[in-house]
């Protein structure tokens, strides 16, 4: 329950500001579909998820991957999230 509580409290305000930046641009429907491909492509790969979850592995490296994974598929600022989180070790 603890870890739980920990990780909503990490995440929430990523999401939040995720949902806010998506409003005030009117993208909520294309990064709806970003995270959709997001989590279709962690789903079917453990190899990804493990990789990304490595702490030995540099950011550039895990945004080199994810950039050639959604290069033209998801929405730039969606994009520019996601190597935020890889920067934050999220």
């Amino acid at each position: 329950m603890m870890q739980t509580t920990v990780r909503g409290e990490v995440v929430e305000p990523y999401a939040e500001a995720l949902l806010s930046l998506a409003q005030a641009h009117n993208l909520i429907d294309q990064f709806q579909q970003d995270t959709q491909l997001i989590l279709e492509l962690l789903a079917n790969s453990s190899e990804l998820q493990q990789f990304l979850a490595n702490p030995l592995i540099k950011a550039e490296a895990k945004k080199n991957v994810l950039r050639q994974l959604t290069v033209d598929k998801v929405h730039g600022y969606f994009l520019n999230f996601l190597m935020l989180l890889v920067d934050r070790r999220r």
